[in-house]
């Protein structure tokens, strides 16, 4: 028998399984590098990709939304480990990608 606690952990007495499924992709889609935001009430999380930076959306951290890619750039591989923050009603995305034959630069994108 489960034993249900109230705590950050379980959400409530619901049991929470990892890992998470995540809508409209396969159920081996990968999430690597995940950076998870919380704005306005809804959770975003942007993941490493190639061509871009995928995100997926959730309002309970539990059921997963994918929304395609939040950035890709023409000429850019590699992308790697974005992290995003808001200020001053603009959000900063930090992330690290390649061009052409370079290796990983650190960029930030705005919106």
């Amino acid at each position: 028998m489960k034993k249900k606690t109230k705590d950050f952990f379980s959400l409530g007495e619901r049991p929470v399984h990892n890992p998470c499924r995540l809508m409209g992709c396969p159920a081996d889609f990968p999430v690597p590098d995940p950076f998870v935001l919380r704005f306005l009430g809804t959770y975003y999380c942007y993941a490493t990709a190639d061509p871009g930076v995928n995100v997926f959306t959730s309002r309970d951290l539990i059921r997963w939304e994918y929304r395609g890619l939040a950035l890709e750039s023409e000429g850019e591989h590699g992308f790697w480990a974005p992290s995003v923050i808001y200020r001053d009603g603009r959000f900063y995305m930090y992330y690290s990608s390649c061009r052409g034959a370079e290796f990983e630069w650190m960029r930030v994108a705005s919106a």
